[in-house]
């Protein structure tokens, strides 16, 4: 079985990007906090710098950041994982199913307006980004699996009830996002909102 060439088409704009600054989980807690909009992301095999006015900030997940070096529970650098992205419709779903999230609350570096649910399958011939004729492929793609403490942070910001084994089974399937390693071409670039994201929708396969 071969799956056929399939054509690029836009998957949505860029409506924001963002960094978290150090680790998201201390002592089993989700610290939203952490996170913060930035007004660029410059992307390179070392990881993310997020660029705020005269500002450049080390993502927690970037090669250099101080926690790499840290002798206590060193973060360790994840080549597979230098880029995370989001979905609006994704948030609406969240949003249904535990009362509503703040975009961006889940830590993604970039959130895409988009409407409906995302699948791994639309996306694991990876995606490009447009801006003013540049493209950059981003190949591959996979879940980003959603955390214990993310779970809880979200059943707790209503008060829910519900069965947190259940409600991390729901973010998953890319509820939660999709992370990316590094770039086909070129070696770094910057990232902006209003940039086009492009992808591949899924098909079925053809002999």
């Amino acid at each position: 079985m071969v799956a056929p060439t399939r054509a690029w088409e836009p998957l949505g704009q860029i409506i924001m990007t963002q960094i978290h600054t150090d680790r998201m989980v201390f002592e089993g807690d989700y610290h939203h906090e952490m996170i913060i909009e930035v007004d660029t992301l410059h992307l390179s095999p070392d990881g993310l710098v997020g660029v705020q006015g005269d500002r450049a900030i080390l993502h927690g997940h970037h090669r250099n950041h101080p926690n790499k070096a840290r002798t206590l529970r060193p973060r360790k650098f994840r080549p597979d994982r230098l880029l995370s992205i989001g979905f609006t419709g994704h948030y609406e779903y969240m949003s249904q199913h535990f009362g509503p999230v703040p975009v961006g609350r889940a830590a993604e570096d970039i959130v895409i307006d988009h409407d409906g649910h995302v699948n791994l399958a639309d996306i694991q011939n990876g995606i490009q980004i447009h801006r003013d004729g540049f493209i950059v492929e981003l190949p591959g793609g996979a879940v980003a699996e959603p955390c214990a403490p993310f779970t809880r942070h979200l059943l707790e910001m209503h008060a829910t009830k519900a069965d947190p084994t259940q409600a991390r089974e729901f973010l998953k399937h890319g509820i939660r996002g999709f992370v990316f390693g590094p770039p086909s071409n070129p070696p770094a670039f910057t990232i902006t909102t209003g940039d086009t994201v492009m992808y591949q929708p899924s098909t079925r396969q053809e002999a």
